[in-house]
């Protein structure tokens, strides 16, 4: 049909959405127009629906891939809608998005938050999921053991560490990577992707911060 395609992206955070929007737009030499809810929403009435309505018409004239983040702000099943500006949020959106003649991808970690009827418009429905074993070993060697080999407990150990996403490697090598590569060992690597994999998950402890 000659039709550009709409593509929903879903999946925990820290997957890798947001960068292969990037990596998808560097591959067909376009510019990226990114956009998260908080570029959008605004406390006047009517002023939404005009920043969702310049957001195409921005990325239409400058022939770029638009990239909507939390797309479930904007997308959330009408049958939850209790007040007529969430209705009219919906509305605007796929109005907008049924004139625009671009890529659009949307991202969202609530899929089943999403109205039936916006989900139909989506060509491609992509899911991420966190890594597999072989996935997280890949990373590790990748992040922390780039010319080394892995030994067998740390594999052991990573094999039982359901659940990391690739995310969680790059928050932990961002938060050692002041450390000396010496310093930087096995057990202490393996503890901080802990960490951050019960983080997600929202079990961490009540007392303290966390760096991310």
């Amino acid at each position: 049909s000659g039709e550009l395609p709409n593509l929903i992206f879903y999946g925990p955070s820290g997957t890798g959405k947001t960068e292969y929007a990037r990596y998808i737009a560097g591959l067909l030499g376009r510019e990226l127009v990114y956009k998260r809810a908080s570029d959008l929403f605004d406390p006047y009435v009517g002023m939404t629906e005009q920043h969702i309505r310049e957001m195409f018409r921005t990325a239409s004239q400058q022939q770029a891939i638009l990239f909507v983040d939390e797309a479930d702000s904007f997308l959330r099943t009408r049958e939850k809608a209790s007040r007529s500006w969430e209705l009219s949020f919906v509305n605007e959106f796929l109005t907008n998005m049924e004139n625009f003649r671009g890529i659009l991808i949307c991202c969202t970690n609530l899929k089943d938050e999403l109205d039936p009827a916006s989900l139909r418009r989506f060509q491609w429905k992509v899911g991420f999921q966190a890594l597999d074993a072989a996935g997280r070993e890949r990373l590790f060697r990748r992040y922390f053991r780039p010319r080394g080999t892995l030994s067998k407990p740390i594999r052991e150990r990573l094999a039982g560490m359901d659940g990391l996403v690739p995310g969680d490697f790059h928050a932990v090598n961002l938060r050692l990577g002041f450390l000396p590569v010496a310093a930087r060992a096995s057990e202490l690597v393996l503890a901080e992707l802990d960490k951050e994999r019960v983080l997600r998950k929202g079990k961490q402890d009540p007392v303290g911060f966390a760096c991310g």
